[in-house]
């Protein structure tokens, strides 16, 4: 909340919770209430789950039908994708003197929807180096991404997944036809934060999503205040030509290590490459970039003679 309210300051922001019933998902219940909403939120922020071998298959597909509906009224819903890498929640679950390299893939629930934008998170700039995926032991998280078994890969990220899979080795160990995730990256590592008024740092794609949300909800300000259409469902756009140079091609670190019980690294999982990757998506926003396409305008940075600042106008 701290940093959507710093990003899109002038923002009108809601925190959105639904009443806890342990017979009811609170997914369902969230979409549900969403849906019946008339005039809700125009950018959704979600930075918790489940992992996909715990929850109903007809339930996510409920979910994600939900989210189509969502997208069709050109609202945007953002998940983080986890921050147990690879293995997910389960897939660390090592009992004493089982071979720490032995873990599975575990795929996590609402990141692994085709209706959602998934963020996965980096490293690196917040402490003057390359950037990179967040991983442990030098984060302390590590990026989720995978694949799906329940959702086929939708046909806006064919090609980039496709180009992916050409140069992947072993495919034996996951879906290959599944829906890959997550979509882009945003840094995510020792986000300086206020907790009763004293500073503390945490790390975590909970962190990437709401500012990557802040970063829609700021360009969809920008469009209304021209008279243009908000963004809405992002996926297809973000897969385009149009933005294929407005991110940054994130190639170092990986998806492997485990940060839940055990602090290893497995032999599943994935290293980011060149292009799409199921660690850190199409790579980590330029936002400069990014802005100047979706709002067809030229921004100026503070580096620059003459730099403006961007006013968002009040909802």
């Amino acid at each position: 909340m701290q940093y959507i309210n710093s990003i899109a300051q002038n923002a009108r922001t809601w925190f959105w919770s639904v009443e806890y019933n342990p017979f009811y998902s609170p997914f369902i219940r969230f979409i549900e209430e969403l849906n019946a909403d008339p005039n809700p939120p125009d950018v959704h922020s979600i930075s918790y789950a489940n992992s996909e071998n715990m929850v109903n298959p007809t339930l996510m597909k409920y979910f994600n039908g939900e989210l189509c509906k969502l997208a069709i009224r050109g609202i945007t819903i953002i998940v983080s994708s986890g921050d147990y890498g690879a293995p997910g929640l389960e897939g660390c679950g090592l009992l004493p003197g089982d071979d720490a390299k032995i873990c599975t893939l575990n795929p996590f629930f609402p990141a692994n929807c085709p209706y959602v934008t998934s963020v996965g998170a980096t490293m690196g700039p917040e402490c003057g180096k390359n950037e990179m995926a967040a991983y442990y032991p030098y984060s302390a998280i590590t990026t989720g991404g995978g694949f799906s078994n329940v959702f086929s890969r939708p046909s806006w990220q064919k090609n980039a997944v496709k180009k992916f899979l050409k140069g992947e080795q072993e495919k034996d160990y996951f879906n290959v036809y599944g829906r890959g995730y997550p979509d882009v990256s945003v840094l995510g590592n020792n986000y300086e934060i206020y907790i009763n008024g004293e500073v503390a740092y945490v790390s975590g794609t909970s962190a990437s999503a709401p500012v990557f949300a802040s970063i829609i909800s700021l360009a969809n300000s920008i469009r209304k205040s021209e008279g243009k259409p908000k963004l809405g469902f992002l996926n297809p756009l973000l897969y385009s030509k149009q933005l294929e140079n407005s991110f940054n091609d994130i190639t170092e670190g990986c998806n492997k290590c485990c940060t839940v019980n055990y602090d290893h690294c497995c032999e599943v999982g994935w290293h980011a490459t060149t292009g799409w990757d199921p660690v850190t998506g199409l790579g980590s926003l330029d936002i400069k970039k990014f802005l100047e396409i979706v709002t067809d305008r030229y921004i100026k940075t503070e580096e620059q003679p003459g730099a403006v600042k961007i006013q968002i106008p009040r909802k």
